[in-house]
């Protein structure tokens, strides 16, 4: 089977704190140390994967993830390109449609409509991508010009950054097959009126629709990931999906919150003891070929335990 990783997705607060976890997470194995890219809300977010790269050795480090609609793709490619120098090729680019409002019209943009959004995020992919690979690019997008540009600095050579597209839409899920090597599944539905909050689409058939697209669009295999919103250790499953059911329903109206059974039966929340956890990441895994998992760093010390189990090979498989 294939291997069975996190990413933790953390927000900066000090120097400190941020080097002692990207450290503690490097050697509890994790894969990856990811942080979000929301202009105006966030830091930036390749500054501090740079900063987190002279602590780790292995790691990944990936914005997770930045809205393609506030990029061009030169100065994106760039950004990667440079921290991929830095940290001796442990870089990894983390890129989202954009689902904020706020986001583009601070910027001076109209917000566009959800294909138009995914359009972009397709070419600026395509570029940034084309870029990596030394070329010179002439290419327009919704919002941006490109005419000869080139990465003519790269000391190392071109080199192929793994590129992560994040999302829940049926046409981002193609898009991730053609452009992707990961698609992060968030299982997030309409944007509600804060232009934050989501309904959640975190059914069993819901995840085994949009596994079915992924695997019958443009017959490329990619590896599939999941955004975890909560981790809880309990010794009752039941129990700990209900009192996060109950905190879903301060932000979500009753047709929009996922039943106690959706929660005990997706991949985007974990309950129960390490053991289950386990054996819930397992059946992810062979129900829906999901390897890899994003958690928050609020929840890292709960998957910490998970992983020592996942490397034991006692652990037990359903």
């Amino acid at each position: 089977m294939p291997i069975i990783s996190f990413a933790v997705q953390a927000e900066l607060s000090t120097a400190a704190q941020w080097i002692d976890l990207a450290t503690t997470a490097e050697a509890a194995g994790f894969e990856a140390l990811s942080i979000a890219d929301h202009p105006g809300s966030t830091p930036a977010p390749f500054v501090a994967l740079a900063a987190a790269a002279q602590a780790t050795t292995r790691l990944l480090l990936a914005p997770a993830v930045v809205n393609a609609g506030a990029w061009d793709p030169l100065a994106l490619a760039t950004e990667i390109a440079t921290l991929d120098v830095v940290s001796d090729c442990q870089a990894m680019l983390g890129i989202g449609a954009g689902h904020t409002p706020a986001e583009w019209t601070q910027l001076g943009r109209a917000y566009p409509s959800a294909i138009q959004r995914i359009e972009n995020l397709e070419a600026v992919v395509t570029a940034v991508r084309r870029l990596l690979a030394g070329e010179v690019v002439t290419s327009n997008g919704p919002t941006w010009r490109l005419k000869e540009a080139m990465l003519g600095w790269q000391p190392s050579g071109a080199r192929n950054v793994p590129i992560l597209i994040g999302g829940n839409a049926r046409l981002l899920i193609e898009v991730a097959v053609r452009q992707a090597d990961v698609l992060e599944l968030t299982g997030l539905g309409r944007t509600l009126p804060d232009g934050h909050a989501h309904g959640a689409q975190w059914s069993a058939r819901h995840v085994d629709a949009r596994v079915r697209l992924a695997a019958t669009s443009g017959g490329r295999r990619i590896r599939l990931g999941a955004l975890v919103q909560t981790v809880e250790t309990s010794g009752d499953r039941r129990s700990a999906a209900g009192r996060y059911r109950s905190r879903l329903a301060t932000v979500l109206d009753e047709p929009l919150l996922p039943s106690v059974e959706d929660l005990l039966d997706t991949p985007f929340v974990l309950f129960g003891t390490e053991t289950e956890i386990v054996s819930q990441l397992v059946r992810n895994l062979q129900r829906w070929g999901i390897s890899r998992h994003t958690i928050r760093a609020a929840d890292l010390t709960p998957i910490v335990g998970v992983i020592d189990r996942l490397r034991n090979p006692a652990t037990p498989v359903p």
